[in-house]
């Protein structure tokens, strides 16, 4: 077992060590979001191709599935029926192929 706890310390912060944050890039232009549907209680998952899939939610949009692909112009487009049941708080999970599964969730 020690060299699993001493793997584990490798990564702890000390107290007084300081944390310095990270140079981060800016965006000078902004862009509004158009989700056209509610997004709270919605679950999500990032495709190995970077799209943000985003699906269900609370209130008239519990059968949504959204889709997010990273490009300059690129803009949210939603499927309104894209799931079989309504769902929110679900778990989206990645499969080997790179195919989502939605699971559980309240109707």
């Amino acid at each position: 077992m020690e060299p699993l706890n001493s793997l584990w310390t490798a990564y702890k912060f000390h107290r007084k060590q300081p944390r310095i944050p990270r140079k981060m890039e800016t965006v000078e232009e902004r862009q509004p979001s158009t989700v056209i549907t509610d997004t709270w209680c919605s679950s999500g998952a990032l495709l190995p191709s970077g799209t943000l899939i985003q699906s269900g939610d609370f209130h008239g949009g519990n059968k949504v599935v959204r889709y997010f692909r990273p490009c300059e112009d690129c803009d949210w487009d939603e499927d309104p029926d894209g799931l079989v049941s309504p769902r929110w708080y679900a778990s989206n999970q990645i499969l080997l192929k790179g195919n989502v599964i939605v699971v559980r969730g309240r109707n």
